[in-house]
């Protein structure tokens, strides 16, 4: 089976059912982030063709400093 999947990761929510200073998404989850973590698990399954994180404004700068691959637009 080849690639034919793509993922959504609704990843823009406001974490009020887990609160903190640190949106949940960009909590620690051992090494990496929960939204790394997400991702990763994604991006390692052969039918998986692409991945889009939908995320608020506020959630690009938190974002900056993970490698991501394949980025074809900035978000809007």
């Amino acid at each position: 089976m080849g690639r034919s999947v793509w993922v959504i990761v609704a990843a823009a929510g406001e974490s009020l059912r887990a609160p903190g200073e640190v949106p949940k998404q960009f909590r620690r989850l051992g090494d990496s982030t929960v939204i790394e973590t997400v991702v990763d698990r994604f991006a390692r399954m052969r039918e998986v063709a692409g991945i889009v994180v939908a995320l608020p404004p506020s959630g690009i700068t938190p974002l900056s400093g993970l490698t991501l691959r394949d980025i074809e637009a900035p978000a809007r």
